[in-house]
């Protein structure tokens, strides 16, 4: 259910359903919730920290909403943070609160996206482009939909089939339809042209191929993990795949759009855009630094409109909106992420772990190109599941089933 709340908000492009996904979805796991409470009411003390920093972070942003100067984009965009942003990140705490829930929240998103995935495919497959980038429903209009939500749906994906299909030892049946729906996966990736999606993939691969080396100090030896061997090995497959296939033909804007980053255009209009947009977050800033202009104020700045506007970049948003007090609010949820994450890779993190690692990784690089505060809810939920990291360690399941024990006795 959870998973489908995330994950709803692409591909409910997909149907005409009579009622909003995402809020169906939240609705559910809200009655779970409290279905849940009311038979056992307690909450962990761990919980109290981040949710204590997110709260003050809505207060700040409701007190904005006095001195900002937007109104219809301010209300749009506060309803949205205190309902579907705020349980993106609260929902994490009281539903996915040990190693077996989160193993069923990752099927779930894998589920959704695969659905998703194979569903562009085949429509693909039936009909061909419309347009040059693939995306879902109506979210860009002539563009094709919703292509960054679909880029960043088909990334994550592909980073669950990675670890799955890799890294947790499947039959060789199993890795074969691991290997197919990954190979599937970037193909739809490469058709959104999602440029960010892509390289923010391959960074989270690099980070997989970091962790996945492990150097003994006693023995003077480093060990490489088997799940990066096979997936090293089978990689030329994908390659050799595509080729076949004259699968590459469709890639021509996917590689234009990333070559022209490295060229003399400086990532073309597009960048040349976003930088026009960040000067004017940061001039917002310098005029009022502490508490910012206001939430729905880079709207009125950039367009003069009061409309749905943003500097592309989430955390220049809130230090123009919100000033440095929203941003280290803000980055404070980063701040207290590190702790779980560097203890739990010191003592050596399980594959559900590893997948939300490198899930916050490729999260976190999306939301500095693309999307306002609300759009990118998808980085409070992994910042929660990477600060809840020591629930989910073999060790704790041990004692919770020593404590059981001796109940039991």
């Amino acid at each position: 259910m959870f998973a489908g709340f995330l994950f709803s908000s692409v591909f409910k492009g997909l149907f005409s359903a009579p009622i909003d996904l995402t809020f169906l979805f939240m609705a559910l796991t809200i009655l779970i919730v409290l279905a849940r409470l009311f038979k056992k009411s307690y909450v962990i003390k761990k919980i109290i920290l981040p949710l204590a920093i997110f709260i003050a972070l809505t207060l700040i942003m409701l007190f904005s909403y006095i001195y900002s100067p937007s109104d219809i984009y301010a209300q749009s965009k506060i309803v949205k943070f205190i309902t579907i942003t705020m349980w993106s990140y609260f929902g994490v705490f009281f539903i996915i609160k040990d190693k077996n829930t989160l193993d069923s929240f990752i099927k779930g998103l894998l589920f959704y996206g695969l659905l998703t995935t194979l569903f562009v495919f085949y429509d693909f497959a039936r009909n061909g482009m419309d347009f040059f980038r693939i995306g879902v429903g109506d979210g860009d209009g002539e563009k094709g939909g919703n292509i960054l939500g679909l880029g960043r749906l088909t990334g994550v994906t592909a980073i669950i089939l990675i670890v799955r299909g890799f890294y947790e030892k499947p039959n060789k049946v199993y890795k074969l339809m691991y290997f197919v729906l990954l190979a599937i996966t970037v193909f739809v990736l490469m058709l959104t042209s999602a440029r960010m999606a892509l390289l923010a993939l391959l960074a989270a691969v690099v980070l997989l191929f970091a962790i996945s080396f492990k150097f003994n100090f006693k023995l003077q030896e480093l060990r490489i993990s088997k799940g990066l061997l096979s997936l090293v090995l089978l990689f030329p497959f994908l390659v050799i795949g595509l080729y076949l296939t004259n699968a590459f033909k469709y890639f021509d804007v996917m590689i234009r759009r990333v070559t022209t980053i490295f060229t003399q255009e400086g990532g073309g209009a597009s960048v040349s855009s976003r930088t026009n947009m960040y000067d004017i977050a940061i001039d917002m800033w310098k005029d009022a630094p502490f508490f910012g202009q206001g939430i729905g104020s880079y709207a009125i700045n950039y367009l003069g409109l009061d409309s749905r506007a943003y500097p592309h970049n989430i955390f220049l948003e809130f230090l123009s909106e919100l000033g440095l007090v929203g941003l280290l609010l803000f980055v404070a949820l980063f701040l207290i992420t590190l702790k779980p994450i560097i203890s739990v890779l010191k003592r050596g993190a399980n594959n559900q772990q590893i997948i939300v690692i490198m899930s916050l990784v490729f999260v976190l690089l999306n939301v500095n190109s693309s999307g306002d505060i609300n759009d990118n809810r998808w980085i409070f939920s992994f910042l929660a599941l990477a600060y809840l990291f020591p629930l989910y360690s073999k060790e704790i399941e041990i004692k919770k089933e020593e404590v059981n024990l001796n109940r039991s006795a």
